[in-house]
């Protein structure tokens, strides 16, 4: 398995099963939480006791090249983050504290996931890039609303390899390639 350990606390914080890679790991704003991705799954982990608090299944494989990399609100109170289910990409919306998945913000028929969602400060917009044709070697990111999953706007980039963010404001939508 995969053991996750404190290194200032000197202990062992967790075990994970062998599921096969472990993808990513975040703490929280509040640093009461760890959250895990390996290939399968989302784990929530309690950093005081290290106790798993829920576990969400995401269905990802990491010879598939996903980017899973779970993104928290400032609130704290949600993570986004992409997931596999009946067949179709997902990015949905998870309450921090049950494991819920409280909305499904976006549904794909593509089986590849191009990057982690990337969520305004405010909450009202989420950012993800897709790509239909890989040997291009570009892509586009759709920002869409999370009130209604309106599609507000499409940008194209060249190359296909970028990092984005929102402004702290949420006004603007940046881009570095």
């Amino acid at each position: 398995g995969v053991i996750l350990y404190d290194a200032m606390g000197k202990r062992s914080l967790i075990e994970l099963p062998s599921t096969g890679m472990l993808r990513s790991e975040v703490l929280t704003l509040d640093e009461e939480r760890l959250l895990v991705v390996s290939d399968q799954q989302l784990t929530a982990v309690d950093t005081a006791t290290g106790q798993k608090l829920w576990v969400v299944q995401l269905g990802l494989k990491a010879n598939y090249g996903h980017r899973t990399f779970p993104v928290i609100s400032n609130s704290s109170k949600t993570v986004y983050v992409w997931r596999l289910h009946a067949g179709e990409a997902q990015v949905v919306a998870i309450e921090m504290e049950t494991g819920n998945v409280s909305d499904v913000l976006v549904k794909d028929g593509r089986k590849g996931i191009f990057s982690s969602p990337v969520i305004s400060p405010d909450e009202k917009h989420l950012a993800y890039m897709v790509d239909d044709d890989p040997w291009r070697k570009c892509g586009y990111w759709r920002i869409i609303s999370t009130e209604d999953h309106s599609l507000k706007h499409i940008v194209d980039v060249r190359p296909e390899v970028t990092t984005a963010s929102f402004s702290p404001d949420s006004q603007s939508f940046w881009l570095r390639s």
